[in-house]
C-alpha cells in the first residue's frame, strides 16, 4: 500500500510506501535545497545574499566585510586601505612599518642580488629600490663608455635598457673592476660564448653545454686571510696559505686555513700538496726547508665549516703567516651508482694485483 505525500520544496505530490510515512521530499534535489539556509548576510563587494552559521560571523568578516568567494575578496582588497584609509599612508622608508632596511636581499634561480633603498632614482622600482650593482656603475661613471648613461639634472644615470654584466660571472662580485656596463645584446653574446652548442649528424641541436665558471663563495673567518689564488691562469689548483703563524709538530698536524666555501651543487674539493713541497719538503718564509707534506683530504659540498689541511712532519717547526701550505682543487662529482652482480667482464689484466705489469 502507498501512502500520497506533498513535496514541502516544491509541492509535487509523490508516493511512497506505508512504512515511510515521515517522507518530507519528492527527490534527492529537494531533500539538498531543504539544507540550505535562508540568506542572512551580503556580500560586501558585490552584494550577493548567501547564508553563514553566526558563529562564523565574527571570523568571517576579517574587519572589512563579508565576501561570497574569494574572488570578491581579493577586488575588495585591492581598494581596502588604499591611499588615506592606510595607517601608514604617506610614510616612506625607515617611517613605514614594512621597511626592510636599505639593503634587502633578493634569490631568482640561485642568483642573489642586493636592491638598495634608493627612491630619488629616476629608475627605481615601485618600492624605491635599483640593484646595488648598478648603482656602483653609476657611481664609477667616468671608467665607462658614455653610450651606456643618460644624464638627469646633471648626473649620469645608466639608460634603463643597459645591463651589468660580472666580469668573472660571480653575481656576489660587485667590485667595480668585476662590473662592466652593456646592452642587452652584448650580455647576451658574452654569456653565450661560454655555452657549446651540440649537434647530431644531421646538424640538429641535442644538447648545450655551458662552460661558464662555476662561482665558489668563500668566508673569510679571520681579517687578512688570503683567499686561494691561482698563480698562473692556466693551473689547475689554487694555493692556499697559512692564516697566521702555526707550530707544525711531528706526526699529523690539523692546520686550519682561515675560511669556509660554500661549493656548487654536485661539486666537492680535494686539498692536498703542492708539488715542489711534495718533492723538497715544506719551506717556510725563511727559506728553510723540513721533511713535511699535506696528506689529501676532502670537502664535501655540503660542509660550511672552517677548511683544512692535514700535515704529516718528522720535524718541529714553525710556519709564518701568509706562506703556501698546499693546494684547493675542485673538481665535479661523477653520479655513478654501485650494482651487485655474480660476474665480471674479462680484461688482459685480469686478477693482476700491484706489481704485476712489470718493472
Amino acid at each position: 500500500m502507498k501512502v500520497k505525500k506533498i513535496c514541502e520544496i516544491c509541492g509535487k505530490e509523490f508516493y511512497v510506501p506505508h512504512w515511510r510515512t515521515k517522507a518530507k521530499y519528492c527527490s534527492r534535489g529537494c531533500s539538498d535545497k531543504s539544507h540550505i539556509a535562508e540568506p542572512n548576510v551580503s556580500c560586501t563587494n558585490c552584494g550577493t545574499p548567501f547564508h553563514i552559521k553566526p558563529y562564523q560571523m565574527n571570523r568571517l568578516k576579517r574587519n572589512c566585510g563579508y565576501f561570497c568567494c574569494n574572488k570578491c575578496f581579493g577586488e575588495y582588497r585591492k581598494t581596502w586601505f588604499k591611499g588615506e584609509n592606510n595607517h601608514q599612508y604617506g610614510l616612506k622608508g625607515h617611517l613605514n612599518a614594512t621597511f626592510k632596511g636599505n639593503e634587502i636581499y633578493n634569490q631568482n634561480n640561485n642568483i642573489v642580488d642586493i636592491r638598495v633603498y634608493c627612491p630619488e632614482h629616476p629608475y627605481a622600482d615601485t618600492s624605491g629600490r635599483v640593484l646595488k650593482h648598478r648603482l656602483i656603475v653609476e657611481q664609477n661613471a667616468d671608467l665607462f663608455d658614455e653610450k651606456y648613461f643618460i644624464m638627469v639634472d646633471g648626473v649620469k644615470y645608466l639608460k634603463k635598457d643597459v645591463e651589468v654584466h660580472h666580469i668573472n660571472f660571480n653575481h656576489d662580485d660587485n667590485r667595480i673592476e668585476n662590473l662592466e656596463p652593456l646592452t642587452k645584446g652584448e650580455h647576451i653574446s658574452k654569456h653565450n660564448a661560454k655555452r657549446e652548442i651540440v649537434r647530431d649528424k644531421k646538424g640538429r641541436i641535442v644538447g648545450i653545454i655551458d662552460h661558464t665558471p662555476k662561482v665558489i663563495k668563500i668566508k673569510a673567518l679571520y681579517d687578512d686571510v688570503n683567499i686561494p689564488q691561482k698563480q698562473h691562469m692556466s693551473d689547475a689548483a689554487f694555493d692556499v696559505f697559512t692564516p697566521r703563524t702555526i707550530d707544525i709538530h711531528k706526526g699529523r698536524n690539523l692546520i686550519p686555513l682561515g675560511f669556509a666555501i660554500e661549493l656548487p651543487k654536485g661539486y666537492a674539493a680535494l686539498i692536498r700538496s703542492r708539488s715542489g713541497f711534495s718533492l723538497k719538503g715544506m719551506e717556510s718564509k725563511d727559506g728553510n726547508r723540513y721533511d713535511a707534506d699535506v696528506i689529501t683530504g676532502l670537502v664535501d659540498e655540503n660542509y660550511r665549516g672552517e677548511v683544512g689541511a692535514i700535515v704529516y712532519s718528522k720535524d718541529d717547526f714553525k710556519l709564518e703567516g701568509g706562506v703556501r701550505i698546499g693546494q684547493i682543487l675542485p673538481y665535479k662529482v661523477p653520479e655513478v651508482t654501485f650494482e651487485l652482480v655474480d660476474e665480471l667482464s674479462d680484461t688482459d689484466r685480469g686478477q693482476g694485483g700491484f706489481g704485476s705489469t712489470g718493472k
